[in-house]
């Protein structure tokens, strides 16, 4: 789908590729489990609420605009390029949410939130990050420049940070 203002969709679809061109807000309410082959605006926020697992492979917004992923069953998988510059990212899963282990694909922004039921294991380009888990799973960040650590919290799980500047 592409557009040049804000797309609003209910869905119940195996994958998404949606642009928009001009300004306007991404917000996909999916049924089910999505792939999120390529989901980009120019100037607007990016919502993505699902029943089942989603699998984030290239996500972006433009002027530094926020990104919010949700599932309400299942992970948020093969977490590849979300880019929401200098704007916030927010992923919340009723699973894990886990990286896709390429550490060129990176989450980027100013501030990083994630709950997980489960795991979670992130590559990032943020200025800061607050990651919790609510049942048993490690936090395992991996974060290419300086990184200010609001809180981590891992039930029953290790914690891991690697930065290429100070924590």
């Amino acid at each position: 789908v592409n557009a040049a203002g804000a797309i609003t969709i209910d869905s119940t679809v195996a994958s998404a590729d949606i642009s928009i061109c001009g300004a306007g807000d991404v917000d996909v309410d999916e049924t089910n489990a999505i792939v999120l082959a390529d989901l980009d605006t120019n100037d607007g926020t990016i919502t993505v609420d699902a029943g089942g697992a989603i699998t984030a492979t290239d996500v972006a917004t433009g002027n530094n605009n926020d990104i919010s992923l949700t599932t309400t069953s299942g992970d948020i998988t093969a977490v590849a390029t979300v880019n929401a510059g200098s704007g916030n990212v927010t992923l919340a899963s009723a699973g894990a949410i886990l990286d896709d282990g390429e550490s060129s694909t990176l989450i980027t922004a100013g501030v990083l939130t994630g709950s997980a039921a489960g795991a979670i294991t992130v590559d990032t380009t943020v200025v800061s990050a607050s990651l919790s888990t609510s049942a048993a799973g490690a936090i395992d960040v991996d974060e290419t420049d300086a990184i200010t650590l609001t809180s981590l919290s891992a039930n029953n799980g290790a914690i891991t940070v690697d930065s290429g500047g100070v924590i």
